[in-house]
């Protein structure tokens, strides 16, 4: 469960730069103070929690969006999925299929 609670907690600190609300609701249910004051070097691995402190049960950082029941397409949009689409292939493309029987390195390995 450490391991879980650290890299909740290392998320939470990359994640507060563009999700701020994101990493503050992380960093409180961990039942962690301070996310402001923590800078990007605290994201190391190992040694930033106290022992005995108590994760807080809370909402779901992204809640599910319900999905509304499908609407019917209107005429125009099935008229165009109906219709059969022209493609014309550019002039100077050809394009060939084919399998790949075997493969070398042109660059040496490192």
């Amino acid at each position: 469960m450490y391991n879980l609670v650290e890299a909740l907690r290392i998320v939470a600190l990359l994640v507060k730069s563009f999700l701020p609300e994101t990493g503050g609701k992380i960093w409180a249910q961990l039942g962690l103070n301070g996310l402001q004051e923590q800078k990007l070097a605290n994201a190391a691995w190992g040694g930033q929690l106290e022992p005995g402190v108590k994760t807080r049960k809370g909402e779901p950082i992204f809640p599910r969006i319900e999905k509304e029941e499908k609407q019917e397409a209107p005429a125009k949009i099935k008229q165009a999925k109906a219709a059969p689409v022209k493609r014309e292939e550019p002039e100077g493309v050809l394009i060939e299929i084919g399998d790949l029987l075997s493969a070398d390195w042109l660059w040496p390995r490192f």
